[in-house]
């Protein structure tokens, strides 16, 4: 699914901005035809594909997608991104390597030399086959995906990311706070529309 919004202006009302999915034949606002007398540019999402997030970790809800189904209740599934964005992570049945399945999920982007980037994929699946990532390792509470992910970053020398607390109020909160008010925003729009809003709020 299209997560990305598109905000466009219209001479009837240069200080109301209206937000849609696709561009309209007519204006919502005056119902006459756009022409050229309309500005239009995206508004980028805070959802990406996971192959377009090299050495990132990555996150979506562990049930459903952000888009559909995801509430501040949500538990949330960790990964981390080779240089191709295939993604690796860790539950009841071992490590996982796929893309698919990440097409919507936020993406926590490390900072890296380019050093670091050179040995990210080596050190990635040596990593992943160690003995404590078999399924029968994993344990909801204290063995998780966070565990995972936070122990290859602590390997990769992101010394600032062993605590999981700090991690998650730190790395994590400030993006899915991000995410749940672009999809109130988002789903208003698909439930009504169009919605809008005077553009000095934006």
């Amino acid at each position: 699914m299209n997560s990305k919004l598109l905000s466009l202006l219209h001479h009837c009302d240069p200080s109301t901005t209206i937000l849609c999915l696709s561009l309209p034949e007519k204006c919502p606002l005056c119902d006459r035809a756009l022409g050229q007398a309309v500005s239009v540019c995206e508004r980028p999402s805070p959802l990406v594909h996971s192959f377009s997030a090299p050495y990132s970790i990555v996150i979506k809800p562990t049930k459903g997608t952000f888009l559909e189904t995801y509430t501040r209740d949500c538990n949330l599934h960790v990964g981390v991104c080779d240089s191709r964005g295939v993604v690796y992570d860790f539950d009841e049945r071992g490590v996982n390597r796929s893309l698919e399945g990440w097409e919507q999920c936020v993406a926590i982007r490390m900072e890296q030399t380019v050093h670091s980037r050179g040995l990210w994929d080596v050190r990635l699946r040596e990593f992943t086959c160690d003995e404590q990532w078999r399924g029968e390792c994993y344990e909801e509470s204290r063995m998780n995906c966070y565990d995972f992910a936070l122990q290859f970053l602590s390997l990769m020398g992101f010394n600032d990311v062993l605590d999981k607390q700090r991690f998650v109020e730190r790395r994590v909160l400030p993006q899915t706070k991000h995410v749940a008010k672009y999809l109130a925003v988002y789903r208003k729009v698909v439930a009504d529309g169009f919605i809008q809003i005077q553009s000095t709020s934006l």
